[in-house]
This record gives C-alpha cells, structure tokens and sequence, in this order.
C-alpha cells in the first residue's frame, strides 16, 4: 500500500461519496463543488491509498495549523476494501509518518458519531477520546453524539 498526490479532484469526492462519508461535507452545508475546494484547501494535506494498482480510499489532514502544530485526519475507504487492514495501516502512515514525523504536528484531533466504528481504528492508533460533544448530528430521524478523540505527543 502506498499514497499518491491527490490531482483529480472529482474522483477523489467521487471515491468519498462512494464510502458513504458524503454526510460529512452535507453536514456543514457543502455542495459538491465546496467540498471539491475543500480537499485542495492551503491548510489541508489529501492522498489516495493505492493498493495494487487500484484507488481504494482517501486520506488526508485538514485544518492543519502550523502556528501550534495541530491538524484533523480524515480517511474514507471504498466499501470492499473496509475491514481488512487498509484503514488503520493507512491512517497511521499518515498521522505518525506525514504528520508527526514529516510536517511536525504535535497533536491529531479527529471528531466521530458515537455509533460510528471509526473508534476501534482511533483506539488502536494511540488516541484517546477527550469528550462527548452532546447532540453533535441529525441523522436518521434523530441528534447523535460526536466523540472527540486525539493523539498528543509525549502523553499516548
């Protein structure tokens, strides 16, 4: 498994759709064409994950702030390809080997739904989940909690 540089930007949303991670753009009133701009945004840093010869996910660091070393990492990885080692290996190349290691991020922050699987990924990566943020989404007839979770170096 290995990144590529994200240049064609409607695949890239295309694949994000795909993984069902379009509510995420939806959620802060994005169309299509603001969340295209938001993966090549200044402040943000996205890949594709190649495996083989194929394209099977996204992953990047968003907000990222250089002034206190902070940035989000985002990751969305074709339905066939999910639980099966791709996620984890692939979000910890990017946190520990690009983030930390490459640009010198000291802390990782990822927000989550409470009933979303990504925290067995987030446990397994060293972050800890800092608090419940009450109420965070509308989805499915009904608000859902938000876990903030992060990674801090020198405490996990």
């Amino acid at each position: 498994m290995h990144f590529v540089r994200i240049q064609e930007v409607k695949l890239a949303v295309d694949l994000y759709i795909s993984a069902g991670e379009w509510t995420t753009f939806s959620h802060y009133g994005l169309n299509e064409q603001m969340a295209m701009e938001s993966l090549f945004a200044s402040n943000s840093c996205w890949r594709y994950i190649i495996e083989g010869e194929d394209v099977i996910g996204i992953v990047g660091l968003e907000r990222i702030n250089p002034l206190d070393k902070v940035a989000e990492p985002c990751m969305a990885i074709l339905p066939n390809k999910q639980r099966k080692g791709f996620g984890l290996k692939a979000f910890q190349k990017l946190c520990f080997g690009l983030g930390v290691n490459e640009i010198g991020l000291r802390r990782l922050q990822a927000t989550i739904l409470s009933d979303s699987p990504s925290h067995k990924l987030l446990d397994k990566s060293g972050f800890k989940c800092e608090g419940v943020l009450k109420k965070l989404r509308f989805k499915n007839g009904e608000f859902i909690d938000g876990l903030l979770y992060a990674w801090v170096k020198g405490e996990n």
